[in-house]
């Protein structure tokens, strides 16, 4: 099984989304990348006339960590979930399984320690299905793709678990871009509202556009990630427009 999570806040407080996905190993590698392609940010540069879609977190790194999940992960449990948490200033990515003790996973990046197969037969089945390039490379192409697009990562080992965790940048949109480019149709009419009105509240705007209150939350997050608003003085404060 995986369990999927969408969060408004690091807080872990209030879901925008969430899944239990269960299917194979194969369906659930392809469910949480998917997921976190959906969730996280992109940006879009034009050279030559042409356009290209630019991730906060390079897909491949994203790929190479979901499947280490399942590779490493202890099988041994009744119930063995993993699970990708998506939050405002990182993604979570849980593994039911942990290193060897003493060991941390830039000693696998720098080339300085073999891999150690817990689950030979998932590896084995894995390579052959070109899921993964070459036993033991998975840490070292991640930190070397997080290196060259300045995102940082972090991992904590626990007793029978792993977690890595990469950090999300906030990405602006081309220069030139226009709202009615980059927004989505939620976003583009409550953020027509607020540059109408600063002091408008989330319970108003929810009434003129008719919407679920959940909802109206969700595009003023939007709004705020992609860099068109923010927030001054708490409830009381008023909106300020960015682009």
């Amino acid at each position: 099984m995986l369990k999927l999570a969408l969060f408004a806040t690091d807080e872990r407080i209030t879901l925008l989304a969430q899944e239990h996905f269960r299917g194979n190993i194969y369906d659930c590698i392809k469910a949480g990348r998917l997921f976190v392609h959906k969730h996280m940010r992109w940006c879009a540069e034009i050279t030559e006339e042409v356009r290209r879609d630019i991730p906060e977190v390079p897909v491949d790194a994203v790929r190479e960590i979901v499947i280490n999940s399942f590779v490493h992960a202890r099988y041994e449990h009744i119930v063995t979930a993993h699970e990708i948490d998506v939050y405002p200033s990182q993604i979570d990515i849980f593994n039911p399984g942990n290193l060897p003790e003493t060991v941390n996973p830039e000693e696998y990046a720098g080339g300085r320690l073999k891999s150690v197969l817990k689950n030979p037969i998932i590896t084995d089945v894995l390579y052959k299905t070109n899921r993964i390039e070459e036993y033991g490379t998975g840490f070292r192409k991640v930190f070397s793709l997080c290196a060259e697009t300045d995102v940082k990562v972090a991992y904590s080992d626990g007793v029978q678990s792993f977690t890595f965790e990469f950090g999300r940048t906030l990405l602006n949109p081309i220069s030139g871009t226009t709202a009615e480019e980059f927004l989505d149709d939620n976003e583009l009419v409550i953020y027509k509202l607020i540059k109408k009105d600063d002091r408008i509240t989330a319970e108003a705007i929810t009434g003129k556009v008719a919407k679920s209150i959940r909802a109206v939350y969700r595009s003023l997050d939007g709004l705020k990630e992609k860099g068109f608003i923010k927030r001054v003085g708490g409830s009381k404060g008023h909106w300020v427009i960015l682009k």
